[in-house]
């Protein structure tokens, strides 16, 4: 177990709350190229991802792209890494690991065969157990199965384990240390409601982060 959780802050839509969530002591941030999402990016207003600071992880989230969408995603200048979402295989993610590229897959947890599938990716992926929903790859606020996320992580202990779904400043302490995950990954629940595109709350992502770390003391 790290010192502390790795916290992303996933959805980031402009600079100011991508500089709130560096402030508030994140990680890395997740830039939504889904169009199906309300918090994707478009390609002509990702000019301020350059701004960021190099220590702030910047993970470009997509869901089923095709390996020419991926490469030109990875050419982009403030890309650091994909984040896949959707139904990406083991082989399509290892392919780009093997290619020297940084690479997280999202895995939406149904029932134990979601999990057991997940252990054929490569094992030095961080895997984000999220929750699963059939209308929507993820971003939904559901709570993902906490019980059956830590049964992983205690079969896994050499995995770096990202727990996310509908974790939010009130029960991400709970969920850490019932999960005992690497790292936590939030977006609708440190947000503004009603914003479109969504904005973040500076306060609720302070409150957030220093949440995941208050279970290590």
């Amino acid at each position: 177990m790290n010192a502390r959780p790795f916290v992303k802050i996933c959805g980031l839509t402009c600079l100011e709350d991508a500089q709130a969530a560096q402030r508030a002591g994140a990680d890395a941030v997740g830039i939504n190229l889904w169009p199906g999402s309300r918090r994707f990016v478009p390609p002509g207003a990702r000019a301020w991802l350059r701004e960021l600071p190099p220590a702030l992880l910047r993970l470009a989230v997509m869901v089923d792209p095709s390996p020419a969408e991926a490469e030109a995603t990875l050419r982009e200048p403030w890309c650091d890494g994909l984040q896949f979402h959707g139904a990406e295989t083991p082989g399509f993610c290892a392919a780009w690991r093997a290619a020297g590229f940084r690479v997280w897959k999202a895995v939406r947890v149904r029932d134990e065969g979601s999990l057991a599938e997940a252990v054929a990716y490569p094992p030095d992926l961080p895997l984000v157990l999220d929750a699963f929903d059939p209308a929507a790859p993820g971003g939904t606020g559901r709570l993902a199965p906490w019980d059956l996320a830590a049964r992983f992580v205690a079969a896994h202990p050499g995995r770096r384990v990202v727990l996310a779904g509908g974790l939010t400043p009130e029960n991400v302490s709970a969920g850490a240390r019932a999960v005992r995950p690497w790292g936590v990954d939030v977006a609708g629940g440190v947000e503004e409601a009603g914003t479109l595109p969504s904005r973040k709350n500076a306060d609720r992502m302070r409150a957030f982060i220093a949440a995941a770390q208050d279970f290590m003391k």
